[in-house]
Protein backbone atom coordinates (compact mmCIF):
# COMPACT_ATOMS: atom_id res chain seq x y z
CA UNK A 1 0.00 0.00 0.00
CA UNK A 2 1.52 3.15 -1.39
CA UNK A 3 1.73 6.32 1.74
CA UNK A 4 2.66 9.68 1.25
CA UNK A 5 2.61 12.52 3.65
CA UNK A 6 1.94 15.74 2.26
CA UNK A 7 0.08 17.73 4.52
CA UNK A 8 3.17 19.44 5.94
CA UNK A 9 2.95 21.45 3.09
CA UNK A 10 0.56 23.29 5.15
CA UNK A 11 3.09 25.16 6.39
CA UNK A 12 4.05 27.02 3.34
CA UNK A 13 0.96 29.20 3.57
CA UNK A 14 1.27 30.23 7.62
CA UNK A 15 3.51 33.10 8.90
CA UNK A 16 3.90 32.21 12.74
CA UNK A 17 7.14 33.19 13.37
CA UNK A 18 6.66 35.61 15.61
CA UNK A 19 4.13 33.51 17.66
CA UNK A 20 5.97 30.47 18.71
CA UNK A 21 3.54 27.38 19.69
CA UNK A 22 2.89 26.60 23.33
CA UNK A 23 4.41 22.96 21.90
CA UNK A 24 7.93 25.00 20.94
CA UNK A 25 7.87 26.49 24.71
CA UNK A 26 7.33 23.77 26.37
CA UNK A 27 10.42 21.67 24.42
CA UNK A 28 12.59 23.86 25.52
CA UNK A 29 11.54 24.17 29.03
CA UNK A 30 12.26 20.31 28.72
CA UNK A 31 15.65 21.34 28.11
CA UNK A 32 16.40 24.12 30.69
CA UNK A 33 15.06 22.65 33.93
CA UNK A 34 17.86 22.84 36.51
CA UNK A 35 19.03 25.72 34.38
CA UNK A 36 20.69 23.93 31.51
CA UNK A 37 20.89 26.50 28.79
CA UNK A 38 22.93 25.64 25.75
CA UNK A 39 26.30 26.76 26.24
CA UNK A 40 27.95 28.92 23.36
CA UNK A 41 28.85 27.34 20.51
CA UNK A 42 26.22 23.81 21.52
CA UNK A 43 24.28 22.61 18.36
CA UNK A 44 21.28 22.68 18.17
CA UNK A 45 19.37 20.36 15.62
CA UNK A 46 15.70 20.34 14.84
CA UNK A 47 15.05 16.88 12.91
CA UNK A 48 11.66 17.54 10.23
CA UNK A 49 12.12 21.77 11.02
CA UNK A 50 9.48 22.25 8.34
CA UNK A 51 9.30 25.66 7.29
CA UNK A 52 11.21 26.97 10.71
CA UNK A 53 9.47 28.02 13.18
CA UNK A 54 11.07 26.23 15.51
CA UNK A 55 14.60 27.28 14.78
CA UNK A 56 13.24 30.63 14.77
CA UNK A 57 12.05 30.35 18.29
CA UNK A 58 15.21 28.77 19.58
CA UNK A 59 17.36 31.70 17.58
CA UNK A 60 15.33 33.85 19.85
CA UNK A 61 15.88 32.31 22.91
CA UNK A 62 19.73 30.84 22.43
CA UNK A 63 21.12 33.20 20.27
CA UNK A 64 24.75 31.76 22.06
CA UNK A 65 23.61 28.16 19.91
CA UNK A 66 24.11 26.82 16.72
CA UNK A 67 21.19 25.84 15.18
CA UNK A 68 20.90 23.20 11.95
CA UNK A 69 17.13 22.15 10.76
CA UNK A 70 16.68 19.64 8.50
CA UNK A 71 13.60 18.36 6.43
CA UNK A 72 12.33 15.60 3.79
CA UNK A 73 10.80 18.77 1.93
CA UNK A 74 12.84 20.99 0.06
CA UNK A 75 10.23 23.74 -0.26
CA UNK A 76 9.91 23.28 3.45
CA UNK A 77 13.38 23.73 3.61
CA UNK A 78 14.20 26.83 1.40
CA UNK A 79 11.15 28.93 3.30
CA UNK A 80 13.12 28.60 6.47
CA UNK A 81 16.12 29.47 4.45
CA UNK A 82 14.80 32.90 3.12
CA UNK A 83 13.00 33.16 6.55
CA UNK A 84 15.04 32.45 9.60
CA UNK A 85 18.01 34.32 9.72
CA UNK A 86 21.44 32.83 11.39
CA UNK A 87 20.19 29.16 11.33
CA UNK A 88 21.60 26.31 8.99
CA UNK A 89 18.87 24.05 7.13
CA UNK A 90 19.49 20.91 4.93
CA UNK A 91 16.87 18.55 2.83
CA UNK A 92 16.87 15.04 4.64
CA UNK A 93 15.50 12.25 6.43
CA UNK A 94 15.33 11.12 10.22
CA UNK A 95 15.98 7.69 8.48
CA UNK A 96 19.29 8.25 7.03
CA UNK A 97 22.28 8.01 9.82
CA UNK A 98 24.12 10.18 7.78
CA UNK A 99 21.68 13.04 7.99
CA UNK A 100 24.51 14.12 10.62
CA UNK A 101 27.68 13.26 11.53
CA UNK A 102 28.02 10.93 14.96
CA UNK A 103 28.28 12.20 18.21
CA UNK A 104 27.63 15.86 16.14
CA UNK A 105 24.23 17.45 18.68
CA UNK A 106 24.42 18.70 21.80
CA UNK A 107 20.68 18.81 21.78
CA UNK A 108 18.79 17.05 19.30
CA UNK A 109 14.83 18.18 18.68
CA UNK A 110 12.00 15.80 16.78
CA UNK A 111 8.19 17.43 17.12
CA UNK A 112 5.92 15.28 15.32
CA UNK A 113 8.15 12.86 12.76
CA UNK A 114 8.10 9.70 14.55
CA UNK A 115 4.72 8.89 14.16
CA UNK A 116 4.88 9.18 9.86
CA UNK A 117 7.10 6.32 9.99
CA UNK A 118 5.32 2.46 10.26
CA UNK A 119 8.61 1.70 12.80
CA UNK A 120 10.30 3.83 15.44
CA UNK A 121 13.60 2.30 15.95
CA UNK A 122 15.67 3.61 13.33
CA UNK A 123 14.73 7.39 13.87
CA UNK A 124 15.39 6.74 17.87
CA UNK A 125 18.83 4.79 16.76
CA UNK A 126 20.10 7.52 14.51
CA UNK A 127 18.64 10.20 17.04
CA UNK A 128 20.97 8.35 20.01
CA UNK A 129 24.15 7.93 17.73
CA UNK A 130 24.04 11.57 16.39
CA UNK A 131 23.99 12.81 20.14
CA UNK A 132 27.16 14.08 21.97
CA UNK A 133 28.38 12.36 25.12
CA UNK A 134 25.79 13.64 27.66
CA UNK A 135 23.78 15.65 24.72
CA UNK A 136 20.17 15.24 24.93
CA UNK A 137 16.79 14.99 22.33
CA UNK A 138 13.24 16.01 22.76
CA UNK A 139 11.14 13.44 20.46
CA UNK A 140 7.42 15.56 21.15
CA UNK A 141 4.78 13.91 19.70
CA UNK A 142 1.54 11.08 20.35
CA UNK A 143 2.24 8.65 22.48
CA UNK A 144 -0.07 5.91 23.99
CA UNK A 145 -0.11 5.36 27.71
CA UNK A 146 -1.47 2.29 27.24
CA UNK A 147 0.19 -0.99 25.80
CA UNK A 148 -0.68 -1.04 22.61
CA UNK A 149 1.07 0.18 19.36
CA UNK A 150 -1.26 1.65 16.52
CA UNK A 151 -0.42 2.38 12.46
CA UNK A 152 -2.77 4.42 10.69
CA UNK A 153 -3.71 5.90 7.54
CA UNK A 154 -5.99 8.52 6.55
CA UNK A 155 -7.09 9.70 3.01
CA UNK A 156 -10.00 12.69 2.25
CA UNK A 157 -13.55 10.73 1.33
CA UNK A 158 -13.53 13.21 -1.58
CA UNK A 159 -10.19 12.40 -2.88
CA UNK A 160 -11.07 8.68 -5.05
CA UNK A 161 -10.45 5.21 -4.52
CA UNK A 162 -7.24 5.57 -6.27
CA UNK A 163 -5.95 8.39 -4.09
CA UNK A 164 -2.59 7.09 -2.09
CA UNK A 165 -3.13 6.60 1.78
CA UNK A 166 -1.33 9.05 4.01
CA UNK A 167 0.43 8.06 7.16
CA UNK A 168 1.77 10.88 10.01
CA UNK A 169 -0.54 9.96 13.14
CA UNK A 170 1.21 6.58 14.23
CA UNK A 171 0.79 5.91 17.69
CA UNK A 172 3.56 4.30 19.54
CA UNK A 173 2.96 3.22 23.45
CA UNK A 174 5.69 4.37 26.24
CA UNK A 175 6.15 0.72 26.67
CA UNK A 176 7.63 0.05 23.31
CA UNK A 177 9.88 3.05 23.13
CA UNK A 178 10.84 2.64 26.50
CA UNK A 179 11.91 -1.20 26.26
CA UNK A 180 13.92 -0.44 23.25
CA UNK A 181 15.73 2.63 24.68
CA UNK A 182 16.55 0.44 27.54
CA UNK A 183 17.75 -2.18 25.51
CA UNK A 184 19.78 0.12 23.39
CA UNK A 185 23.50 -0.81 23.14
CA UNK A 186 24.46 3.20 24.62
CA UNK A 187 22.52 2.85 27.23
CA UNK A 188 20.55 6.02 27.05
CA UNK A 189 18.69 7.35 30.28
CA UNK A 190 14.96 8.45 28.53
CA UNK A 191 11.79 9.84 30.42
CA UNK A 192 8.47 10.88 29.14
CA UNK A 193 7.04 14.07 30.11
CA UNK A 194 3.10 14.82 29.82
CA UNK A 195 2.18 17.94 28.04
CA UNK A 196 -0.67 19.80 28.89
CA UNK A 197 -2.20 22.60 26.09
CA UNK A 198 -2.71 25.66 27.93
CA UNK A 199 -4.79 27.33 24.88
CA UNK A 200 -8.09 27.10 23.22
CA UNK A 201 -7.78 25.69 19.53
CA UNK A 202 -10.89 26.11 16.95
CA UNK A 203 -11.80 23.31 14.67
CA UNK A 204 -10.39 24.29 11.27
CA UNK A 205 -13.03 23.43 9.09
CA UNK A 206 -10.92 23.22 5.76
CA UNK A 207 -8.45 21.16 7.35
CA UNK A 208 -9.99 17.87 9.50
CA UNK A 209 -6.78 16.68 10.24
CA UNK A 210 -5.35 19.56 12.07
CA UNK A 211 -6.03 19.67 15.69
CA UNK A 212 -8.56 20.95 17.98
CA UNK A 213 -9.55 21.23 21.65
CA UNK A 214 -12.68 20.23 23.18
CA UNK A 215 -13.14 21.72 26.86
CA UNK A 216 -13.56 19.04 30.11
CA UNK A 217 -15.31 19.45 32.56
CA UNK A 218 -12.08 19.57 35.07
CA UNK A 219 -11.06 22.64 33.26
CA UNK A 220 -8.45 20.57 30.97
CA UNK A 221 -8.48 20.29 27.39
CA UNK A 222 -8.86 17.13 25.18
CA UNK A 223 -7.19 17.41 21.80
CA UNK A 224 -8.35 15.76 18.80
CA UNK A 225 -8.58 15.55 15.16
CA UNK A 226 -10.46 14.35 12.47
CA UNK A 227 -9.16 10.99 12.33
CA UNK A 228 -11.26 10.05 15.38
CA UNK A 229 -7.94 10.42 17.62
CA UNK A 230 -7.39 11.43 20.91
CA UNK A 231 -3.94 12.96 21.34
CA UNK A 232 -1.67 11.89 24.06
CA UNK A 233 1.14 14.78 23.43
CA UNK A 234 4.06 13.75 25.70
CA UNK A 235 7.98 14.85 25.03
CA UNK A 236 10.17 11.90 25.15
CA UNK A 237 13.51 13.14 26.55
CA UNK A 238 16.82 10.99 25.65
CA UNK A 239 19.98 11.56 26.95
CA UNK A 240 22.94 9.84 25.83
CA UNK A 241 25.49 9.16 28.86
CA UNK A 242 28.64 10.80 29.19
Amino acid sequence: MKTVRDHDKLYLAEQRYDKPKEIFKFMANCIEQGGRVPPEGAVVCDVGCAAGELAYYLRMIWPQARVVGYDLLPELVERARSVVQGAEFNVGSALDPDLMPEAFADVIFMSGVLSIFDEYKTALDNVVSWLKPGGRAIVFGIFNPEPVDVIIRSRASDAGQDAPWETGWNVFSTRSISGFLERHPARPESVFHRFSLPIDLPQNPDDPLRSWTIPLADGNRMIVNGLCLVHHFMALEIRRPS
